[in-house]
C-alpha cells in the first residue's frame, strides 16, 4: 500500500490517501473515529481486482484539520479532490463515510457506483443525537472515560450499547490504552462536529433523490438497528439503489473484520 502525496482540497486543506492494488479505481471514505489504515485488510480483498484509494479524512493523519467552517459541504470537496486525482468513479462508504458519499452523489455524476455500509444518515429524526450534548459536556472536561461510554450507549451504533454501565466503563478504559488508545484519543476531537453534521442533515431523505449512480446499500444483520432501519427507506428514495444484509456482520465489518463477504458484494456490484 503506498501513501501518496497529499492533495490540497478546494477549501486549501490538505488530503492524504493511500493506494493499492491494479484496476478500475474505488475509493474508500472511512467512517467517524475511524482513519485509512483501518481499512486496510478490506482495500486488501477488494485490490486484487480494483485499484484502491483510500482517504485520510480531514482532521487525521496528514490531512489538515477540519477547520473552524468544518461542514458535509468540506467533506465532499475532499472526495471530489481525490476523484480528480485519481480519476476514480467508484465510491465505498462506511458509517459517517457513507453519509459523505450519499451527500456527495447527490451532485456529482462523475460517481458511477457507489456503496454505502450502514451510512450515518437520519429520516425523519429517525438516529437520535439529544445526547452529544452530554458528550459534549464530558469531553470538554475531560472525562475521556465517561464520554466514551456516552458514545457507545447512546449512539447505538454497537453491539455493546446494551452492556451494563460497569461493563461499559471497562471497556472504554481498554480502547483508550495503548498505542489504539493514544490514537481514539487523538480522534475524538472531531467526532462532534461530524455528528452535528448528521444531525443537521436530517430531513425526508428527498434531496437523496437527485443520485443517479447505482446504489448498493450494505448492512450487517448484527449492525446498527438505527442505520438498518433506514435502509429500506433509502431504498425507496434513491433511483438506482438496493439493499444487501450481510449474515454474521455488525456496524464495524468493514474495518473490524471480516471483511471476505463485504469484499465480494462490493465487487459484485462494481463489475454489474
Amino acid at each position: 500500500m503506498l501513501d501518496l502525496p497529499a492533495v490540497v482540497s478546494r477549501a486549501g486543506t490538505p488530503i492524504g490517501y493511500t493506494t493499492t492494488g491494479a484496476g478500475p479505481g474505488v475509493i474508500i471514505i472511512p467512517g467517524n473515529n475511524r482513519m485509512a489504515h483501518n481499512y486496510t485488510h478490506l482495500a486488501a480483498s477488494l485490490g486484487s481486482n480494483f485499484t484502491v484509494h483510500t482517504i485520510e479524512r480531514r482532521g487525521r493523519g496528514r490531512s489538515g484539520p477540519q477547520g473552524a467552517d468544518y461542514s458535509i459541504q468540506r467533506e465532499v470537496e475532499d472526495l471530489k479532490t481525490v476523484m480528480t486525482a485519481t480519476g476514480a468513479a467508484n465510491v465505498f462508504g462506511h458509517s459517517y463515510g457513507g453519509f459523505i458519499a450519499l451527500q456527495a452523489a447527490r451532485a456529482e455524476p462523475r460517481i458511477r457506483k457507489l456503496i454505502a455500509y450502514e451510512p450515518s444518515v437520519s429520516l425523519n429524526g429517525s438516529f437520535d443525537l439529544s445526547w452529544l450534548p452530554e458528550f459534549d459536556a464530558a469531553f470538554q472536561s475531560g472525562k475521556v472515560v465517561k464520554a466514551t461510554v456516552i458514545f457507545l450507549r447512546k449512539s447505538r451504533l454497537s453491539a455493546v450499547s446494551d452492556w451494563p454501565i460497569p461493563l461499559l466503563y471497562a471497556l472504554a478504559t481498554l480502547l483508550l490504552s495503548g498505542h489504539s488508545g493514544r490514537e481514539m484519543r487523538a480522534l475524538m476531537p472531531n467526532a462532534s462536529a461530524e455528528i452535528r453534521e448528521v444531525q443537521r442533515a436530517d430531513s425526508t431523505g428527498a434531496e437523496y433523490r437527485a443520485i443517479s449512480a447505482h446504489t448498493l446499500l450494505l448492512g450487517g444483520e448484527n449492525g446498527s438497528a438505527p442505520l438498518l432501519r433506514i435502509l429500506p427507506e433509502l431504498e425507496k428514495i434513491v433511483p438506482r439503489a438496493r439493499v444487501t444484509l450481510l449474515p454474521g456482520l455488525n456496524h464495524n465489518g468493514p474495518d473490524l473484520g471480516p471483511v471476505e463477504a463485504i469484499a465480494t458484494a462490493v465487487a459484485a456490484h462494481l463489475h454489474a
